[in-house]
């Protein structure tokens, strides 16, 4: 019965180390991106104007691709979760600008490379 106990306790240290890592990191799933295939492709930016007009084109895209929308930003989501245990730090951001590259291909309908961490 003790290890059950040690795995839970083990799970709800996980489960704060993920929520602290989330906070810290204020990462807005809602904030636009400019579509990879640009040349500032990747960075964040404001909505409206030609950015947002590019941001829908990579949806629909992704979706004559097959891939939906939904899909590629859950990959990231998960790429994003994977590379917040990552270490050390400098390893991390490295992990996480191939997360965005990832998600990237996935928006533009290309083959999506592997995450190496």
């Amino acid at each position: 019965m003790s290890s059950y106990y040690a795995v839970v306790s083990d799970l709800q240290r996980l489960r704060a180390a993920v929520m602290a890592s989330a906070i810290a990191t204020k990462y807005d799933s809602n904030q636009p991106r400019v579509p990879s295939g640009n040349r500032e492709g990747g960075q964040w930016t404001s909505v409206g104007g030609d950015a947002e007009a590019g941001f829908e084109s990579s949806f629909q895209l992704a979706a004559r691709r097959g891939r939906s929308a939904k899909y590629c930003m859950s990959l990231y989501a998960s790429d994003s979760f994977f590379c917040s245990f990552v270490e050390p730090a400098s390893r991390r951001a490295a992990c996480r600008s191939q997360a965005s590259e990832r998600l990237g291909s996935c928006l533009a309908g290309r083959p999506i490379p592997p995450l190496n961490y």
